[in-house]
C-alpha cells in the first residue's frame, strides 16, 4: 500500500529533519490521553495559515487565519512551515489545541498543513513502540473513521512502549447501529490470516478492539480475532460485529479466541 503524503507513515519513512534525538522535559504539561486518526481513504491535506501560537513546554494554542476547515477531525495532525507535527486535540473557531507529536519544538507561524495521522490501521499500531510519538503512561486511542470507504487489512499488535493502555475503538458518531454497514469496517477481500491479533507480554498496556465491524467476505479461517494474554496484562473486544466467514468444513461461522487474562464483554 503506497501511504498518503500527509500520512505519520509517509513522513517517518522518508528524508526530514525528525527529533530522534528529543529530550522530554522533567515538567511537562502533555496530555495523557492521546487520540489519533485513522482513515481507510486517504483525504486531501487542508492548507491552512498559522497567524499566532500560545505555546507552554508542548501543548498550546495555535490561532489561524480563519476558521478551522469542517473536514478537520480530532486526532489529525498539522504540520507547520519548518516540517513539524502537532496532534490536534481539540478545535474551536479559528483555533487548534494541539500537542508535540514528533517535535520538541515550538510551533511556527505561517503556512501549514493538516491531514490524516494514518491511513492505515498497521501504520497505528506500529508506530506504538516509537518512544517519540507516544510516550511511557500515555493512554492510547486510534479512532477509525467510516468515511466511505473500507480498510482491508490484517493488523497485528505486538510492539508496544509501556503505554498505561491501547485502545482501536470508533468515534462516537461514526459507530455501527449493530448492523452490518452502518459503521468503521474492515473488510476482507483476499486472504485467510486474522483479522486483528495481539500477543501481548508480560505486563503489556491493556488492550481493547471495539465498536469495529469485522467483514470476512466469505473468507476461510478459523479464527478472526486473536487476543492473547500475558501476566498483568487485560484484553477486551467489545461491541464489535463479525460476520460472513466460512471455514474448512463449510460451515458459516464467526470467532473470537481469547487466551489467558482476557474478557469479552
Amino acid at each position: 500500500m503506497i501511504a498518503a503524503k500527509g500520512s505519520l507513515f509517509y513522513r517517518k519513512n522518508r528524508p526530514k529533519r525528525i527529533h530522534y534525538n528529543r529530550i522530554v522535559p522533567v515538567t511537562t504539561n502533555r496530555v495523557t490521553t492521546v487520540i489519533t486518526s485513522i482513515h481507510a481513504v486517504a483525504k486531501s491535506a487542508e492548507n491552512v495559515t498559522i497567524n499566532s501560537v500560545v505555546w507552554s513546554v508542548d501543548n498550546g494554542t495555535l490561532t489561524l487565519s480563519a476558521a478551522v476547515p469542517a473536514t478537520v477531525k480530532i486526532g489529525d495532525t498539522i504540520t507547520d512551515v519548518a516540517g513539524n507535527n502537532y496532534l490536534i486535540t481539540a478545535t474551536s473557531g479559528s483555533d487548534l489545541t494541539a500537542q508535540d507529536f514528533d517535535s520538541a519544538t515550538d510551533p511556527a507561524t505561517g503556512a501549514a498543513t493538516i491531514q490524516n495521522a494514518y491511513n492505515s490501521i498497521q501504520g497505528f499500531s506500529t508506530d506504538l513502540s516509537d518512544t517519540i510519538i507516544y510516550l511511557s503512561g500515555d493512554i492510547v486511542k486510534g479512532e477509525c473513521y467510516d468515511d466511505g470507504g473500507n480498510f482491508d487489512e490484517s493488523v497485528s499488535f505486538t510492539d508496544e512502549n509501556n503505554q498505561t493502555s491501547i485502545t482501536l475503538t470508533v468515534p462516537t458518531a461514526e459507530r455501527h447501529d449493530g448492523t452490518a454497514g452502518t459503521g468503521a469496517r474492515i473488510v476482507r477481500t483476499s486472504g485467510t490470516s486474522y483479522i486483528l491479533t495481539s500477543t501481548q507480554a508480560s505486563n503489556d498496556p491493556d488492550l481493547v478492539f471495539e465498536w469495529l465491524e469485522l467483514d470476512v467476505n466469505g473468507g476461510e479461517n478459523e479464527n478472526i480475532v486473536f487476543l492473547r494474554g500475558n501476566n498483568g496484562t487485560t484484553a477486551y473486544a467489545k461491541n464489535l460485529i463479525v460476520h460472513d466467514m466460512t471455514n474448512s468444513y463449510g460451515n458459516n461461522m464467526s470467532c473470537i479466541t481469547f487466551n489467558y487474562k482476557l474478557y469479552s464483554i
